[in-house]
């Protein structure tokens, strides 16, 4: 599950070369929903959205706690 507060599905789907009818791909409309019940979260990026989530997050959403934040 992808979310991107810039990117739209199609574009991310285009850019991954990716077709809208495989679901092996999905995006998330934002990231409470793209975390639930997931066994790790990957955030690489740096937009302030990321930044100001409520806490405790997202461990309260994951099956497992694990977060890598990659951020200069």
């Amino acid at each position: 599950i992808i979310f991107d507060p810039q990117v739209s599905e199609a574009q991310i789907r285009k850019d991954l070369n990716i077709s809208s009818s495989d679901k092996s791909v999905t995006t998330a409309e934002d990231p409470y929903k793209a975390s639930k019940n997931a066994d790790a979260v990957l955030v690489l990026t740096e937009w302030d959205i990321f930044r100001s989530l409520d806490q405790p997050f997202p461990q309260t959403l994951m099956i497992l706690s694990v977060l890598l934040f990659l951020s200069q």
